[in-house]
């Protein structure tokens, strides 16, 4: 991911990386890759104000599905060896998603059915993810068409709660 964003050098562009792991070991190996990069950052939890840094460590627990709605795009990453991590998550904010998940993401019906609303795209390398980014970050009308199919799907699908107390109920 570190790689793609800086491929796309937009100045204006900021990277918020939500790290699966936030002992301080694992955000020691994510600071040590930043600084090997030459990217500034900043954790969250020395987030005072507004930072011109162009990247934000999420270093505490909690905070990912509120930070979906921050986002331009979501790339979804790790977790689908084991199962995929939630797509419906950044989706819920009408957030076009990026993510690899190899051929497994087969078995996940949130992943197909933003496949083939073409709200999501599956990344199998840095060339696809960079061509995916570029993609929804300079095409407007693209990430409208998004918002509202995204918006249609959770319409259509929504009450499921509902659904399942009433067939309880029914039993």
């Amino acid at each position: 991911m570190i790689e793609t964003f800086q491929k796309i050098n937009d100045p204006d562009l900021k990277l918020i990386l939500v790290p699966h792991n936030v002992d301080d070991k694992s955000i020691e190996v994510l600071e040590q890759l930043l600084t090997k990069n030459n990217l500034d950052y900043l954790l969250f939890s020395d987030l005072k104000q507004d930072s011109s840094k162009k990247v934000l460590i999420i270093n505490v627990m909690g905070l990912l599905n509120k930070i979906y709605h921050y986002a331009n795009v979501a790339y979804i990453g790790g977790g689908f060896n084991s199962g995929i991590h939630n797509c419906l998550e950044a989706a819920v904010y009408l957030k076009p998603i990026v993510f690899y998940g190899g051929d497994d993401y087969h078995k996940y019906n949130e992943a197909v059915d933003l496949l083939a609303m073409k709200a999501a795209k599956n990344v199998s390398n840095i060339a696809d993810a960079e061509t995916a980014f570029l993609h929804y970050l300079n095409d407007k009308s693209e990430v409208k068409d998004v918002e509202l199919k995204l918006k249609n799907y959770f319409d259509k699908n929504s009450g499921t709660t509902e659904k399942v107390l009433g067939f309880i109920n029914w039993v």
